[in-house]
């Protein structure tokens, strides 16, 4: 009986077998096969010739040749199953066939490498572990986004204003080639009788790549892009017999999971990885011969510190309207070009600095947070940006982008080489709060060897988690809302790393300074100045030239006389009387001549308040920036003085050589706004003063406490990411915004009514900081004094601050020095994958 021998024969040949394991199981599968085989013809016989116990061609020695073996017992003419050749299928070919089992030895061995060690040499030591990725071993590929071919377009792809990818470059370009990943297959033997498969994990990792036959200038992707359909590609025609054939991979995208986040596009969907596996099939039959696979991950884009030096410094070159006042013509407004802004960055940097552009927005710091992205092989600095409110909209393929960008970065004369670009997402309708200036980096730590990305609550989901993706720098907030543009860099800069040291913006300190300190928490070490430190009642804000200060003793509807004034000698052209306290108050003029030494004629009075009482609706966001800054707008102007009030013995003024202006509200409550829709700065320290109940300063200080309850919340979630031992420096800055019923800070609306003093520019061991326009006196026969200068300069270092002038250009538009620039800095001198903080996933 067939039954029989096949038992005895097991029982003997199991005894003999080695490396067989789970013998009882194969018996009692052999019994069950056994019995089963007299009542069934066998299945279907393939029998590969190095493999030939692999009856059925599946790869694998297995119960389905086991069941084709004994279907075909005993004597045969087909030779299936006669493992020996004997004409005869029996226990002899039995015991081959469970010698044999499991996978088939490879008929066509074939190997696939990558730099798995990240030494920037693909090779036999790259072997182990390149089918996982960890964060100390496997290989990266590069976002090719830089523009090698200088086209003024990136080398990979890019996306439009919708986040679609609208430029597709599928070309190896000049210069290229160091941006792309090898991908390494070894020679197959007998091309003839093999066909090789290039397979990819998903349709959503080859979308995200293009592969290339060889990496060489001029070669064109075979596989991958945006709309690839195939998830496998023969790329036998590419191999060689004898000789390993090196492909090539360049990213389009950067990793972006949506985690939960809605209204990504897929276009820009990408978890990171790809897997690639290579199989070497039997060219008749499509039988698998041989296999291997490895996992790669898109390098990150990662955020840059201010503790790097910097390479470029980019500002626009532009022109404010500036109002004078003309003899024959009257009132009129001049085109002031921003050259002192300028003349002040290039004192502080190096040669040929600031590069310079006309084109976009003034808002440099919003357009780009320029970072970088490297792997063994290549490095790239990332400009990652927005479609900003600036941003050229008609550029190709409606990408909305800043010109000034493409200009500088890219394109046949670039700034510096190998500079790229890459869409980050943003939501529909989304404000300020994803523009550049709402992305600040803690410098590296312990914790966080990278630095953290610090963005404010304004900011959308889609870009926030853009960050999140990157793995290596984990965003955390802090509350800007209460700020009406939102953004981090309005508070703090981060400046050193070791020791930690952050600059922050302090409305305490601002009061302090005034001499009008007092209803502020103060956490330690905090010193307040003294009453005696206080400046007179008549510094100036934002004043220009000269000041003078008196008591009027009378006048008519368009004089103020001033019989202890000699408003001749010296001849300093006075050009502006405010009066800042006792009747009139708040009103000030425009000095049209000096009758005599005791007189000064006027022809335009503005009436305006003092203070941001909130007296105007503000807008929920920063739609009319130029509201917020309207502290001291004109209510009614006219050629004679207002409320039918001659100034008199009660009224003190200051006379100034000139003034800054503000933008004048774009609603005035009533009368006639100036026709140049501007009004005079210039305000005295005594009417900020807040001892007067129910003032405007005594509001404005109200505002100011509550601003600083908010800082200080900024400075306590700072601290938790950049560690105990972090110096906050503090820098007077005071706000002004709306308060709601309760006199808390309506959110969006608050604005730095000073120069925004923490609003900085870190450049090569410099801080670019806004001239602070007040408070300002000169004591007669007495030096200038400049107290919230002298403040920043003690709390900074005299030697590190360069103060700028960027009232006209940027202040007045609720920005400052930071907001105006933008900073191509050099990269992390180690290597980012060395320096991976904790909790980047490792994937087996």
């Amino acid at each position: 009986m067939v039954i029989m021998v096949i038992m005895v024969s097991m029982d003997n040949l199991l005894r003999s077998m080695h490396g067989v394991r789970g013998r009882r199981i194969v018996v009692g599968a052999v019994l069950a096969l056994a019995t089963a085989s007299t009542a069934q013809a066998g299945g279907d016989c393939v029998a590969p010739p190095t493999c030939p116990s692999d009856l059925d061609g599946s790869g694998s020695v297995g119960t389905s040749d086991l069941s084709i073996l004994l279907a075909a017992w005993g004597p045969t003419t087909t030779g299936c199953g006669d493992l020996d050749g004997d004409g005869n299928v029996g226990p002899i070919d039995l015991a081959i066939l469970l010698r044999t089992w499991g996978p088939c030895p490879d008929e066509c061995p074939i190997t696939l490498l990558v730099d798995t060690n990240r030494d920037n040499v693909v090779n036999g030591d790259d072997e182990a572990g390149k089918d996982k990725w960890t964060r100390d071993r496997g290989a990266f590929f590069l976002v090719n986004c830089d523009d090698d071919d200088k086209n003024g377009k990136a080398d990979a792809a890019e996306y439009d204003r919708d986040e679609h990818v609208v430029i597709i470059d599928d070309v190896i370009n000049t210069g290229d080639t160091s941006d792309i990943t090898p991908l390494v297959v070894s020679a197959v033997p007998d091309l003839t009788n093999h066909e090789v498969y290039l397979k990819i994990g998903s349709l959503d990792q080859i979308r995200a790549i293009h592969v290339f036959e060889k990496i060489a200038e001029g070669t064109a992707k075979f596989w991958g892009g945006p709309t690839e359909t195939d998830v496998e590609f023969d790329i036998t025609p590419y191999l060689s017999e004898t000789d390993p054939t090196t492909l090539g991979i360049e990213g389009l995208k950067y990793r972006l999971q949506a985690g939960g986040v809605a209204g990504f596009t897929a276009d820009m969907l990408f978890d990171g990885f790809v897997q690639f596996e290579i199989e070497c099939r039997d060219a008749k039959t499509g039988a698998v011969l041989g296999s291997d696979d490895v996992l790669l991950k898109v390098a990150p884009w990662i955020a840059l510190p201010n503790t790097l030096d910097a390479e470029q410094v980019f500002a626009k070159t532009m022109s404010a309207l500036i109002p004078a006042f003309d003899a024959a013509a009257g009132w009129i407004v001049v085109p002031t070009p921003n050259d002192k802004f300028l003349e002040d960055l290039e004192s502080g940097l190096g040669a040929g600095q600031p590069k310079t552009f006309a084109t976009d927005t003034q808002w440099a710091q919003d357009d780009v947070e320029i970072g970088f992205s490297r792997t063994p092989r290549s490095e790239v600095r990332i400009a990652a940006y927005t479609r900003h409110h600036g941003s050229g909209e008609d550029i190709v393929a409606k990408i909305g982008d800043a010109l000034w960008r493409r200009a500088l970065l890219m394109g046949a004369t670039p700034v510096a080489p190998n500079v790229g670009i890459y869409r980050n997402p943003m939501s529909a309708g989304a404000n300020s709060g994803d523009y550049g200036g709402n992305i600040e980096l803690v410098p590296p730590t312990a914790t966080d060897p990278l630095g953290r990305i610090c963005v404010g609550n304004t900011i959308s989901a889609k870009k926030k988690q853009f960050f999140a993706s990157q793995e290596v720098q984990p965003p955390f907030e802090v509350n800007t809302s209460w700020l009406a543009v939102g953004h981090v860099d309005e508070v703090v800069t981060f400046w050193k790393g070791a020791p930690m040291t952050v600059i922050i913006a302090s409305p305490r300190l601002a009061y302090e300074t005034l001499g009008f300190g007092g209803g502020f928490a103060a956490p330690p070490p905090f010193k307040p100045r003294g009453p005696s430190d206080a400046p007179p009642d008549w510094a100036t804000f934002f004043s220009i030239g000269e000041i003078g200060h008196g008591i009027a003793e009378g006048g008519s509807p368009n004089t103020i006389v001033d019989l202890d004034a000699n408003f001749l000698s010296p001849p300093i052209p006075w050009r502006f009387v405010r009066i800042y306290d006792g009747t009139g108050a708040g009103q000030i003029a425009h000095i049209v001549a000096i009758p005599d030494s005791h007189t000064l004629a006027l022809d335009t009075v503005w009436d305006s308040f003092a203070m941001t009482d909130p007296i105007q609706a503000i807008p929920a966001d920063n739609a009319a920036a130029a509201e917020l800054n309207s502290i001291a707008y004109a209510t009614d102007v006219g050629p004679t003085w207002h409320r039918g009030v001659v100034p008199d013995r009660s009224s003190s003024y200051v006379v100034v050589e000139d003034t800054h202006w503000w933008e004048a509200p774009s609603s005035p409550l009533a009368g006639l706004v100036f026709p140049l829709n501007k009004t005079p700065a210039t305000i005295t320290r005594k009417e900020f003063d807040p001892t007067v109940a129910g003032s405007r300063g005594e509001r404005m200080k109200t505002l100011n406490i509550e601003a600083q309850k908010k800082v200080d919340l900024i400075r306590v979630g700072i601290k938790v990411v950049s560690g105990a031992a972090t110096t906050f420096l503090e820098v007077p800055v005071l706000y002004t915004g709306k308060l709601d019923a309760t006199d808390k800070i309506v959110d969006r609306t608050a604005v730095a009514w000073t120069p925004g003093a923490a609003n900085i520019l870190v450049a090569n061991g410099k801080l670019f900081v806004a001239a602070q326009k007040g408070p300002r006196f000169r004591p007669v026969g007495g030096v200038e004094t400049k107290p919230f200068d002298d403040v920043i300069k003690t709390a900074l270092g005299a030697g590190n601050v360069i103060f700028v002038e960027d009232f006209d250009h940027y202040h007045v538009l609720s920005g400052e020095v930071h907001c105006g620039t933008n900073v191509l800095r050099k990269t992390y001198p180690f290597l980012w994958w060395e320096k991976q903080p904790a909790g980047v996933p490792d994937l087996p």
